[in-house]
């Protein structure tokens, strides 16, 4: 069965934040970092079992998003809750189903110790 969102559910707005690229009046290129895309997702912050599993493997805060796709998201990025100025790390991106038409992304961040 294929995974998807209802419209109503995309209520979370984030950012992805990576490398863009410009070209400048005289035709040089210069990287900097920048918004790639900024959208609403359905984001939902991983419970039970599977948070137990992904502290095993050292990944704290992990989330999943699910968004319409959009070809300009990559692992490089990183993702912000609308917010939170503490960003995501991409862990992997599914094109669900290789249809176009949703992406899955598991996300995670860091937590510090105090």
């Amino acid at each position: 069965m294929s995974k998807n969102a209802n419209p109503g559910e995309l209520r979370t707005r984030v950012r992805f934040v990576g490398i863009v690229r410009t070209q400048d009046e005289d035709g040089f290129y210069q990287d900097a970092e920048g918004t790639v895309l900024e959208t609403m997702v359905k984001w939902q912050n991983a419970h039970g079992n599977e948070a137990f599993s992904d502290q095993l493997v050292s990944i704290s805060e992990p989330a999943t998003l699910t968004m319409r796709y959009s070809p300009l998201i990559n692992v490089d990025q990183l993702v912000y809750k609308d917010g939170d100025p503490r960003p995501f790390e991409i862990i992997s991106i599914d094109n669900v189903e290789e249809r176009g038409a949703w992406t899955e992304i598991h996300v995670k961040r860091q937590v510090s110790a105090k």
